[in-house]
C-alpha cells in the first residue's frame, strides 16, 4: 500500500485560452485551445518552466471574408483531432456559424452544425498553423463534422467518423456525419468505396465522439472498435407493432480494407450496460507474453444518471469471436465529464468530473495488470480548482499530469468555459525516489529495430512506448501503452530495446519512451519510478 496518492501544484494563474483542447507535441510543450470565438488565440504550455511559452498562435480565419458572404469563418470548437506519422496535429471539423446577416443570433439559438475543413499544426513551421494543401487552401472534407473522432491507421491515414453535419433538415436541426473518410498526407480527404458494401456507420453508434480504437493483436488486429453506443428505436413485438423505447445499440467493428462482398461493420461485443455519454474509453496497456491483450475499457459516464460504472471487453482472443462485456469493481464515486490517463506504471489515473453533488476533485487509480483499485495510507488530496465539462489533461514527458480547462460558474461567457489556470498533478511514483535517466536513445526508429540506450546500475522494471496524448470532452481513444522487449547491453553498459513488432500494435508516429525502475528502488518498496520520457519517431520504413 502506498503512503500518498500524489500533490497538486500551482501552473500559471492565467493561460489567456481555456484549454477545451489540449494535445502533446513532440517538442515537449502542450498546445491548448478552445476557439469559438475571434481572434481564434491557441498557447503552449512549456512543463520543464512550468510556464506559457511565447505568444498567442492564431488559427487562420477561413473561409476567407467576400462581398456576398460577410463573415462566416470557421471555428475549431468541439473538433476532432489526432498526431498525423510526421508528428503534426490535424484538426478537423468544428462549429460551424450561423452565415450572414443571422451571425448575430445568441449560440443557445442557432443550430447545432459542423464545418468541412480542416486546419493543421506544425510546431517546426514559423507559423505553427498552416492549411495543408499546395493551394495554401483548408483540405475539405466531404460534409461538416462538429464532435468528431479521428483515428490514426496502421498505414498512417486517419480515419474521421461522426459529429453532426452541416446540413440542415427542414426543422432546422442538424444531420449526423455517418459517412465515414479517410485523410492522407498527400491526396488529403477521401472516401470509403461502397461498390461492395456500405460503409455508412450504423445508428448503433453516437455521433458524438465515437471513440475508435486500432485492435493491436489477435483475429481482430488492424480493424477498428467503435465504443461509444446510443438508444435505438425498440418495435413492440406484441401486435399491432408500434415504437414503444429505446433499445441499447451494439459496439461495432469497423474494417478500412474490406474486400469483396465482406462488410465494412459488423456487431462485436453486442451491448453495454448503458449506451453512455460523457465516458471515457480506453485501450488498455498492451503486455508482452502472455499478456498481449486488446482490452477496451468504459469508465462512467451519464445516461439518465450520472455513472460509476466500469465496462470492459477482450477482443484478442482468437477462440472468442462473439466477445461480451464484462463489469470489473465500479469507481467510488459516479463520474462524467472526467478524465483518465494510462500513467507509465500502467495504473489508470481517474480524474475530474463532476456528479449530482457537484465537482469530483478527489482522483481514484485502477491497476491495470490486476483490475483492482489502489488504496493509500494517507487520505488522498483533493483538486482546489474543480475539472468538469470541457477539461482536459493528459501526461507529460516529466511523468506528471497537467490539468486544464473546465467550467467556472458565472463565467461570464455563454457557456461559462473561463477556467484559465494550470495545475500540475505530481503522482506518488515521483515521491518515492529519483528517476532513472535515459541517455543515447535515438531519435527514430522502425518495426522490429532494435536500438541501445544506457542507463544508471539499477534494476529495471519494464521499459514502454507511451503515444502523445490529444484529448477533448474527455475523450482520447488514441491513448495507448506498449511495452517493451529489452535485455542487457553488455558493450555500452545499457540495454538494447526492441521497438514495437508492427504497426497495429503501435501505429506510426511519436512516442514517449519510457523506462521504470523495479520497485525495489524505490524508498517504499511500491513505487515502479518511471523516468523521463525521450521522445522517438516509430517510421513505417
Amino acid at each position: 500500500m502506498l503512503a500518498n496518492f500524489g500533490v497538486f501544484e500551482e501552473g500559471p494563474e492565467d493561460s489567456k485560452v481555456t484549454a477545451v483542447h489540449a494535445a502533446l507535441i513532440h517538442t515537449d510543450k502542450v498546445l491548448i485551445f478552445h476557439c469559438r470565438s475571434y481572434p481564434m488565440w491557441t498557447r503552449l504550455y512549456d512543463p520543464v518552466n512550468n510556464e506559457m511559452s511565447g505568444g498567442n498562435l492564431v488559427v487562420p480565419i477561413w473561409p476567407v471574408a467576400t462581398e456576398e458572404r460577410p463573415i462566416e469563418p470557421s471555428r475549431i470548437f468541439c473538433a476532432g483531432h489526432c498526431f498525423m506519422m510526421d508528428g503534426k496535429l490535424l484538426v478537423a471539423g468544428g462549429e460551424k456559424n450561423v452565415p450572414y446577416p443571422d451571425y448575430f443570433i445568441p449560440p443557445n439559438d442557432q443550430p447545432f452544425r459542423g464545418i468541412d475543413y480542416c486546419f493543421i499544426f506544425d510546431p517546426l513551421n514559423d507559423p505553427p498553423w498552416i492549411v495543408p494543401n499546395s493551394n495554401n487552401l483548408p483540405h475539405q472534407m466531404d460534409d461538416g463534422r462538429w464532435y468528431p473522432s479521428l483515428t490514426v491507421l496502421n498505414d498512417g491515414r486517419i480515419l474521421a467518423l461522426g459529429g453532426l453535419s452541416s446540413i440542415l433538415d427542414p426543422y432546422y436541426v442538424a444531420q449526423v456525419n455517418d459517412i465515414p473518410e479517410f485523410y492522407i498526407a498527400i491526396n488529403g480527404w477521401d472516401f470509403f468505396s461502397s461498390n461492395t458494401s456500405d460503409p455508412t456507420m450504423p445508428g448503433d453508434l453516437s455521433y458524438y465522439y465515437p471513440a475508435g480504437h486500432l485492435i493491436p493483436t489477435g483475429d481482430y488486429a488492424g480493424k477498428i472498435f467503435f465504443s461509444t453506443t446510443q438508444l435505438l428505436p425498440s418495435i413492440n413485438p406484441t401486435p399491432p407493432p408500434t415504437l414503444l423505447y429505446g433499445a441499447p445499440g451494439n459496439t461495432q467493428l469497423f474494417d478500412p480494407d474490406q474486400a469483396g462482398s465482406s462488410p465494412y461493420w459488423r456487431d462485436v461485443g453486442g451491448q453495454r450496460q448503458n449506451p453512455s455519454q460523457n465516458s471515457n474509453h480506453l485501450l488498455l496497456p498492451i503486455r508482452l507474453g502472455a499478456n498481449n491483450n486488446s482490452r477496451v475499457i468504459v469508465l462512467g459516464g451519464w445516461w439518465g444518471d450520472v455513472l460509476d460504472t466500469v465496462e470492459m471487453i477482450d477482443l484478442s482472443d482468437p477462440q472468442n469471436l462473439t466477445p461480451d462485456w464484462t463489469t470489473i469493481d465500479p469507481m467510488s464515486a459516479p463520474r462524467q465529464n472526467h478524465n483518465s490517463i494510462i500513467l507509465p506504471d500502467r495504473k489508470i489515473l481517474v480524474i475530474g468530473g463532476n456528479n449530482d453533488n457537484g465537482p469530483c476533485n478527489v482522483p481514484e487509480l485502477l491497476d491495470s495488470d490486476t483490475l483492482n483499485w489502489e488504496t493509500f495510507e494517507n487520505e488522498t488530496t483533493g483538486m482546489d480548482i474543480a475539472r468538469n465539462y470541457h477539461s482536459t489533461a493528459l501526461l507529460l514527458p516529466n511523468a506528471k499530469i497537467f490539468l486544464g480547462g473546465g467550467r467556472v460558474t458565472d463565467g461570464g461567457d455563454v457557456e461559462d468555459d473561463t477556467e484559465r489556470r494550470i495545475t500540475i498533478f505530481t503522482p506518488y511514483y515521483l515521491l518515492d525516489g529519483t528517476q532513472p535517466m535515459i541517455g543515447n536513445a535515438p531519435t527514430e526508429v522502425t518495426y522490429g529495430e532494435e536500438f541501445s540506450i544506457s542507463l544508471g546500475d539499477y534494476a529495471i522494471d519494464s521499459m514502454a512506448f507511451i503515444k502523445p496524448m490529444s484529448v477533448t470532452h474527455g475523450y482520447n481513444s488514441e491513448q495507448r501503452y506498449i511495452e517493451l522487449a529489452f535485455e542487457p547491453d553488455i558493450n555500452v553498459g545499457g540495454f538494447i530495446v526492441t521497438a514495437p513488432a508492427n504497426a497495429n500494435i503501435a501505429p506510426p508516429g511519436y512516442y514517449m519512451f519510457f523506462v521504470l525502475k523495479d520497485v525495489s528502488e524505490s524508498n517504499s518498496g511500491e513505487s515502479k519510478i518511471p523516468s523521463n520520457a525521450v521522445f522517438i519517431k516509430l517510421s513505417l520504413t
